[in-house]
C-alpha cells in the first residue's frame, strides 16, 4: 500500500509541476498583452513611468505615472488588474489557490522568480 501512496504522489507532484508552468505561459501572455495595449495608450516605461514584470505566475505594475494619471489607471484596470493598497501596486493573476504572503514584492521575486516586460 506505501508504493501507491507514493506512486500517486509522484504523479500529483509532477502535475503540480505542469500546473505551474501553464500558470506562468498564461502570466506571460496576458503581461505582453497588457504592454500592446498600454503602449497603444502611450504608456510611458523605464524608471520614470510604468515598470510591468512577472513574478511567478502573477503580473505586477507599479511606477509613479500610475498615481498621477487617472487614464493609465483605468487602462491598466480595465485590463484586469486589480490594487494591491500592501504594496502600491496593480496585479493580475491566472488563478488563486487562497493564500496571501505579506512579503514585498522584491522578496517575492526573488522567491518564485522574476521576468520584467518593460
Amino acid at each position: 500500500m506505501r508504493y501507491r501512496v507514493v506512486k500517486q504522489y509522484a504523479i500529483g507532484e509532477e502535475m503540480n509541476k505542469q500546473e505551474s508552468a501553464l500558470l506562468e505561459d498564461q502570466a506571460v501572455s496576458k503581461m505582453e498583452s497588457t504592454i500592446s495595449v498600454l503602449e497603444q495608450y502611450g504608456a510611458v516605461f523605464g524608471e520614470e513611468g510604468i515598470s510591468i514584470a512577472r513574478i511567478g505566475s502573477w503580473v505586477w505594475i507599479e511606477g509613479e505615472s500610475l498615481k498621477s494619471d487617472a487614464k493609465m489607471r483605468g487602462v491598466v484596470l480595465g485590463c484586469g488588474f486589480k490594487l494591491s493598497y500592501q504594496r502600491g501596486a496593480y496585479y493580475w493573476r491566472a488563478s488563486y489557490n487562497g493564500r496571501d504572503s505579506k512579503l514585498p514584492l522584491n522578496a517575492l521575486a526573488a522567491k518564485h522568480g522574476y521576468q520584467v516586460g518593460r
